[in-house]
C-alpha cells in the first residue's frame, strides 16, 4: 500500500502571489498591520467580527486574532512576526485551527508598494 507521504514528487510547489490596490498610501495600509486596534477593524471575512486579538508587533511578537462567524463560532489564527521593515515588508507565521481542516500553519511575507499614493500590496505564503 502506498500512502502519500511515501510519494516523492519532483514538482516543486511555487508560490501563491495575491495582489490588492487599496486607496491609500503605503504607509497607511502598512500601519493596518501594526496594532490589535486596527486589526478588529478589517482583519475577517465580510459578516464576521474580530472580538480578540493580540498584536506583540516586533520580531518574535505574537500575532493572536479571533475572528467571530455570524452563528458565534470563533475561529482563531496565532502567528510569530519574522521580520518588520515598515513600510515596505512584513513576514510573519500562521497557523489556526477550527477551519474543517485539522491545523494548517503557513508563513506569509507581505510586500507594500507605493505607487502615487495607492498602494498595490502582494500577498505571497512562504515566498
Amino acid at each position: 500500500m502506498v500512502r502519500t507521504n511515501d510519494v516523492k514528487s519532483p514538482i516543486k510547489p511555487e508560490p501563491l502571489v495575491i495582489s490588492r490596490t487599496f486607496p491609500a498610501p503605503r504607509d497607511l495600509v502598512f500601519k493596518a498591520w501594526s496594532s490589535a486596534e486596527h486589526m478588529k477593524r478589517w482583519f475577517s471575512p465580510e459578516g464576521y467580527s474580530v472580538p480578540e486579538a493580540e498584536v506583540d508587533f516586533r520580531p518574535g511578537g505574537v500575532c493572536a486574532i479571533c475572528m467571530r462567524s455570524p452563528e458565534g463560532q470563533d475561529f482563531w489564527s496565532r502567528g510569530v512576526y519574522v521580520e518588520i521593515s515598515p513600510p515596505d515588508r512584513l513576514v510573519f507565521t500562521t497557523g489556526g485551527r477550527g477551519w474543517r481542516l485539522a491545523e494548517v500553519h503557513r508563513s506569509y511575507h507581505r510586500h507594500f508598494r507605493d505607487r502615487r499614493g495607492r498602494n498595490p500590496y502582494d500577498r505571497a505564503p512562504g515566498l
